[in-house]
């Protein structure tokens, strides 16, 4: 709920299988042309997440400053390689912070935020998790992920002088 931060809705349901990858993102290229939320059609809004190839890409490291960040007071065990966009950057765009293992640099898990939304979204309530975890045979696999997005509603002015005004109406949560 947008006003109250109470769950208005709540739907599970189990998927099994084998995957290569839980989701695909928009290649690096393409989100560092356009954004990691793009409008479609005038009336909403798709939010892509970075996926690991994302994150390695060279348009990433381009378009990312990245700085090293302590672990929280009750988890000493990791440090954080933080990012944030370049400064001049105004598309929408992801901040975060990757979590390594402080003693074996083994990758834990990924939070990030949306910032430079569109108007009226709360940057704060807006991003994501995946977490991580290494294969016996040493490949890694994201183990679970989930991803805050704003559910919007649209607001046409009739003389059209401007352009659709977004109202975040609740959020909507998924993930895997």
């Amino acid at each position: 709920n947008a006003k109250d931060g109470r769950v208005d809705e709540q739907r599970t349901w189990r998927l099994t299988g084998s995957f290569e990858t839980p989701w695909r993102s928009e290649p690096a290229e393409s989100l560092a042309m356009h954004g990691y939320i793009v409008e479609v059609d005038h009336d909403s809004l798709t939010f892509y997440a970075p996926d690991p190839s994302v994150l390695l890409s060279d348009a990433y490291v381009a378009t990312h400053c990245f700085s090293a960040k302590a672990g929280a007071a009750g988890d000493s065990g990791v440090v954080g390689l933080a990012f944030t966009p370049v400064r001049g950057r105004s598309l929408p765009d992801i901040r975060g912070v990757l979590w390594v293992s402080r003693n074996t640099a083994e990758l834990r898990k990924l939070e990030y935020h949306y910032v430079h939304v569109p108007s009226g979204f709360p940057e704060d309530r807006l991003g994501g998790r995946e977490d991580f975890i290494r294969l016996v045979n040493g490949a890694w696999i994201v183990l679970r992920w989930s991803i805050r997005m704003a559910r919007m509603g649209v607001t046409i002015d009739p003389t059209y002088r401007i352009g659709p005004a977004f109202t975040v109406l609740g959020y909507k949560e998924t993930g895997g």
